[in-house]
C-alpha cells in the first residue's frame, strides 16, 4: 500500500484593509509599503469613506487594490466594510496615512503561527513626518506579562 502524497496547505491570504477619508495625498505611500511586503499572498482593499479629494483616483491608480466607495459613516464602519469585501484569513488594518515596513506582515504571520494560542498580533510603530521622515522614538516601553490585562487599560498598543 503507498501513501498518497497531500498536497502543501496554500499560503495564507491577508487582507490589507485601508479606510480612507481625505487622505488622498498619503495613500499612494501607503498602498506602496503594502506592495513592497515580503510577504506577497495579500489582498489590498481600499474603503474610500466618501472622500472629496483624490482619493479614488490614487487608488484606481493600482490595478492589485479594490476599491470600495462609501457615503462618509466613520473609521470604524470603513474598517467594517472592508472586512465584509475581504476574503483573507488573516487582516491588517492600516489608515491611509500610514506605511508599513517591508517585513510587517512576514513578522505579524510569524508571531501568530509561534503562539497559536493569541487571537493578534500587534507591532512596533514609528511616527514620521508628512514626508515620512522619522521622529525621535517615544519610548514605549514593552509589557511583559499580563498584555490581556494592559490592552484593556489601553496600555500596549499605541495606535
Amino acid at each position: 500500500m503507498s501513501a498518497v502524497a497531500q498536497p502543501e496547505p496554500l499560503p495564507p491570504v491577508v487582507s490589507v484593509i485601508i479606510p480612507c477619508y481625505n487622505q488622498g495625498r498619503f495613500l499612494g505611500d501607503a498602498i506602496q509599503s503594502v506592495l513592497q511586503q515580503t510577504y506577497k499572498d495579500l489582498e489590498i482593499i481600499v474603503v474610500d469613506d466618501g472622500s472629496d479629494d483624490d482619493t479614488s483616483r490614487v487608488a484606481s491608480a493600482y490595478p492589485a487594490v479594490r476599491s470600495i466607495r462609501q457615503t462618509n459613516q466613520g473609521l470604524s464602519a470603513a474598517r467594517n466594510a472592508g472586512v465584509a469585501a475581504s476574503s483573507g484569513n488573516y487582516l491588517v488594518f492600516l489608515d491611509a496615512d500610514d506605511r508599513l515596513l517591508p517585513g510587517a506582515v512576514q513578522s505579524g504571520l510569524d508571531c501568530l503561527a509561534a503562539h497559536p494560542d493569541c487571537a493578534f498580533a500587534a507591532g512596533r510603530f514609528r511616527f514620521i513626518t508628512a514626508d515620512g521622515s522619522p521622529l525621535p522614538d517615544q519610548g514605549w516601553t514593552l509589557i511583559d506579562g499580563g498584555q490581556y490585562s494592559a490592552f484593556l487599560r489601553g496600555e500596549g498598543i499605541a495606535m
